[in-house]
Formats: structure tokens, sequence, C-alpha cells
């Protein structure tokens, strides 16, 4: 998995890319599939007509707070007294739908009132998404409020739905950290230009003075 972020003072984006060989659901074999049930229906053995086609998943997750120290939720989708912010992707719609809410454990998921904006391309075996959101939000007691120079934890989760992955079945992460640079004071760049200047202007002046005392 490879994840980068950008922010401009107001908003940042998330992309993560992550390889998976096979698109979920794959609409380019439903007719196949469908002729594989009907004959599986037509014989003898009792099987099951109909399969599940899961849709590919992803969830980012955060605290919902940045920790001052090294304390941190359980990274495995935090507790009941201990929840975690997650952004939940899934390949189920069109171009795919994000929502954001707090995972209490594996079973519990209460969804957020406010989803980041996602985007979702799947090429060549890849799957790039990417989730945009306000670095500040009004729901600061649910909802990460993010901040440049600080070590952001950050935890993934992928599902991959032609492989029957679904709820508990799933690829994890441990705690990674996200770091969002601050921008550039303005002063950084002038002063240099300032200083070359004014050394430029002092030489002149001396090579003048040097000049007409020669004269």
């Amino acid at each position: 998995m490879w994840v980068q972020a950008v922010h401009d003072g107001k908003a940042v984006a998330v992309r993560v890319s992550w390889d998976d060989r096979s698109q979920s659901p794959d609409t380019a074999w439903l007719g196949f599939e469908r002729r594989v049930r009907e004959t599986v229906a037509g014989d003898d053995s009792g099987a099951s007509a109909e399969t599940d086609r899961w849709p590919d998943q992803l969830a980012v997750q955060f605290p919902r707070r940045i920790p001052e120290g090294m304390e941190r939720p359980y990274f495995l989708m935090g507790s009941e007294t201990d929840p975690v912010y997650q952004w939940r992707w899934t390949s189920a719609t069109r171009g795919g739908r994000a929502v954001a809410g707090l995972a209490r454990g594996l079973e519990r998921f209460d969804t957020l009132p406010a989803a980041p904006a996602s985007g979702a391309v799947y090429d060549h075996g890849e799957w790039r998404v990417v989730f945009t959101r306000s670095l500040a939000t009004p729901d600061t007691a649910n909802e990460l409020q993010f901040a440049t120079g600080r070590a952001i934890p950050v935890a993934f989760f992928a599902w991959d739905g032609s492989s029957g992955e679904k709820g508990t079945r799933m690829a994890v992460s441990s705690w990674y950290f996200l770091a969002l640079d601050q921008p550039t004071p303005s002063r950084v760049l002038v002063t240099p230009v300032v200083a070359m200047l004014l050394t430029l202007g002092l030489g002149i002046v001396v090579v003048r003075r040097a000049q007409r005392r020669q004269a």
C-alpha cells in the first residue's frame, strides 16, 4: 500500500493505492457467473446457484484527537470506551462511495453525518482512492482535527471482495504516522533576498569610495 497526502492550509487530500488483481464486483464477469450459476442449479449436486459478490473496501483510521504522547487507541478499530475515527470506502457503487464514522471494535461502526469527498480509479490491477476533507470541522468531539507539523497516527484496512473478504476477514495494518508539512513562512524566502541586496548595495558603496580616493 502506498499513501500520499497534501494540504493547502484549508483542506487535506489523502491518496491510497494498493494492489488488487481483481476488481470487485467485476461487471465484465457477470454474464459468465450467471451461466455458471444456471449450470450449478441444473445439476444434481444440491449446490446453491447463488454466489455472493462482495465489493472491494478500504478503511483509513485515525484517533479522534492527536495524542500528546505515544498513547493511541487500540489499532484494531478501537474499542467501546475509546473509539476511532474512520473513513470507509466501498466499490459497491459506480465510482465508489465514502462515509465517515466511529468504529467501536470490529462489530460496530457508527456513521457520522459528514463524509469526506472521494474519488476512485481501478487501473491495471491497482486501486487508487483519494479522500478530501477540511483540516478543521465543527464536530471536534468525533472528527479528527488535522494539524500541520504534528505526527498523526493512521492505520489502514483493506478487503478483497473477490477473495470473499468481508466483515472481520481483511488485511490489517498497525499504526503509522502521517505528517503534514507546515507552510513555509514568507520571511524565510524574503530574508535571504533582502540580505543579498543589502550586501550588494554595501559592496557598491565601498567600491565607489575606493575609486574616488584613487581619483
